[in-house]
């Protein structure tokens, strides 16, 4: 029969993994890329009896061989013989490769259609499906870049970032703060140094109404006054009129 027990479920695809991302994780891991490319032309793991099973013509003859000759060959030996003779050359034809090597028991064995009626992004993206699947899960490879994100080391590396950057806000403050500070002072520094000295203080004034001070304790403008003494000699008197002095007749 075409759908033995293990043939529908040892074919591996992108869509049996939820949330793969085969752009994403190709894009990140070159390696698997590499792989892929030298897998794929490795037609040694083609898996002989899916390859019968995987071409209705082919499985339909082989059904027909056996039931004409119960003893003749089995499917994987038939479909083997076919490939050799026949089918490397025709190339429509679908191959089943094995990933990861053959196991002994069929239910383990995994393969990834390829051939010319399978599009190669979709040999591609199944191959790195497979790939996370078997191994990058367990290395600590991400199927798409949301997990990636949500990693605890990427929620690490953005904690530390936002530490060093809120540090080095604050520095860049205290430098700012600082320099306006010192802006400030020196400015402050100028206004006093540019105050006028034209005029002096209370305490020259003081000095120059003393030096306007004459002998006998005058001050200001009193010194300035008519001396009485001196007035009265002239015969101005407070209040009075001088004598005249005699006439003569020339």
């Amino acid at each position: 029969m075409i759908n033995s027990t293990y043939y529908p479920q040892r074919r591996f695809e992108s869509g049996d993994l939820p949330g793969f991302d085969a752009n994403y994780y190709l894009s990140n891991n070159p390696d698997v890329g590499n792989n892929y490319s030298s897998w794929s032309k490795d037609l040694s793991s083609l898996h002989y009896a899916d390859y019968v099973r995987a071409s209705p013509d082919l499985n339909t003859a082989w059904e027909g061989v056996r039931a004409a000759n119960p003893g003749s060959l089995g499917r994987w030996s038939w479909g083997t013989e076919h490939w050799n003779k026949h089918g490397k050359n025709e190339l429509g034809r679908i191959r089943p490769l094995v990933v990861g090597g053959r196991q002994p028991h069929p239910g383990d064995t995994r393969t990834v259609w390829t051939g010319a009626s399978i599009p190669d992004s979709k040999e591609k993206a199944d191959f790195a499906a497979w790939h996370y699947d078997a191994f990058g899960r367990d290395e600590g490879r991400f199927k798409n870049e949301a997990d990636w994100y949500n990693s605890p080391g990427q929620q690490q590396v953005r904690q530390n970032k936002f530490q060093a950057d809120l540090l080095a806000q604050q520095k860049a403050s205290a430098e700012e703060m600082a320099k306006i500070q010192e802006e400030m002072a020196a400015q402050a520094a100028r206004v006093k140094g540019s105050s006028p000295t034209g005029v002096g203080g209370a305490a020259s004034i003081r000095g120059s109404r003393l030096s306007m001070t004459q002998s006998g304790g005058r001050k200001g403008t009193k010194q300035f006054s008519r001396p009485t003494q001196y007035l009265n000699t002239l015969g101005i008197g407070s209040g009075g009129t001088a004598s005249r002095s005699p006439q003569h007749t020339l």
